[in-house]
C-alpha cells in the first residue's frame, strides 16, 4: 500500500476520506482505493471534521453529482476522451471506466502521476491504455495541450473536461488560462466546473463553515486566497466565448439529486460549493 506525504497529496486524502467509497463504489475503484494510504489525509479530516462533522455531506453531494454529469454525457454524446484537471488521488477515473470501458482518460496534476500510472498497472496493466497520468504543473498553461498529445490526446475530438478541486486554489486569470485551451468554435467540448461561491451567496448561519474550512486547507497548501466564483462571473466567461450554460447545481440541489430529501442543505444559500455544466 502507498503512502503520499505531500501537500497535494494530505488535502487529496482529505476528499477521499470525506467520500469513504460511497460514490465511487465499482469494483475498479474498490480495487484502486485498497492500494493507497490516505494517512496523509487524517490530520486535515480530524481539524476540518471539528470546524463542521457533517462535511462529508459536501463531498458526497459534490461527487454524486459530477458523476451523474459524466454519466449523461458519456451516454449521449459523441465523446471518447475525457480530461480531469488537477484529479490527484480521486477515483473518478476508475469509475468512469467501469461503466464506459472503450474511453480514453487523461489525468493531469503536478504530483503523485507516476505512483498513479502504477496503481493502474498494479490494479489490470491493459488499463494503462484508457488511463493516462500525466504530471503538469497549472500554474503554466503553456504546453499542458502538447503534454496531453503526448499521451494521445486529440485536441479535434469531443471531449469531456472536469475541473473538480481545482478553481478554488488557483488564480482566476491563471485557471481561465487552463480552461481556454479546450475552447472550440464549434462548441464540441462539455465542460464540468466544481466551485467556491462568494461570502455573500452563502447564508449568515453557514457562512463560516467554508470560511474555516478553507482557512485550514489554505493553510495546508500556502495559500493566501481562495478563489470565489458567482454564477454571474461564470456565464460571463462562457458567453464571452460563444459557449453555452447547460445546468447549475448548488448543494442543495445536488442533496435532493443524491438522497431524495434535504437534510443538510434547505435553502439556496445553505451551501457554498457549486457545479456548472457548459458547452465550450
Amino acid at each position: 500500500m502507498s503512502s503520499y506525504n505531500d501537500t497535494l497529496a494530505a488535502t487529496s486524502c482529505l476528499v477521499l476520506l470525506w467520500e469513504g467509497g460511497e460514490i465511487h463504489k465499482s469494483k475498479l475503484s474498490q480495487q484502486y482505493r485498497k492500494l493507497i494510504s490516505l494517512s496523509a489525509g487524517k490530520p486535515l479530516f480530524d481539524r476540518c471534521n471539528l470546524v463542521w462533522v457533517n462535511y462529508d455531506q459536501v463531498i458526497k453531494n459534490r461527487k454524486n453529482c459530477i458523476l451523474n454529469i459524466v454519466n449523461n454525457v458519456l451516454s449521449n454524446c459523441d465523446t471518447q476522451q475525457v480530461v480531469l484537471l488537477g484529479s490527484g488521488l480521486d477515483s473518478l477515473s476508475f469509475e468512469i471506466l467501469s461503466r464506459f470501458n472503450s474511453v480514453t482518460i487523461f489525468e493531469a496534476d503536478k504530483s503523485n502521476m507516476e505512483l498513479k500510472s502504477q496503481h493502474v498497472q498494479e490494479i489490470e496493466p491493459s488499463l494503462l491504455d484508457n488511463i493516462k497520468c500525466i504530471n503538469f504543473d497549472f500554474s503554466f498553461s503553456k504546453g499542458l495541450v502538447s503534454s496531453l498529445e503526448n499521451y494521445g490526446f486529440s485536441k479535434n475530438e469531443p471531449t469531456l473536461i472536469v475541473a473538480e478541486g481545482l478553481s478554488h486554489y488557483m488564480q482566476e486569470k491563471k485557471f481561465w488560462d487552463v480552461i481556454k485551451k479546450f475552447q472550440t468554435s464549434n462548441q464540441q467540448n462539455n465542460f464540468i466546473l466544481e466551485y467556491l461561491v462568494p461570502k455573500n451567496m452563502i447564508s449568515k448561519n453557514r457562512v463560516e463553515i467554508p470560511n474555516k474550512i478553507f482557512k485550514i486547507i489554505g493553510s495546508e497548501l500556502g495559500l493566501e486566497i481562495i478563489t470565489t466564483y458567482s454564477m454571474e462571473d461564470i456565464q460571463n466567461r462562457i458567453s464571452d466565448w460563444n459557449g453555452k450554460i447547460i445546468a447549475n447545481y448548488n448543494m442543495m440541489q445536488m442533496e435532493k439529486q443524491r438522497t431524495g430529501e434535504n437534510q443538510y442543505f434547505k435553502e439556496d444559500k445553505s451551501g457554498w460549493i457549486e457545479i456548472c455544466h457548459a458547452m465550450i
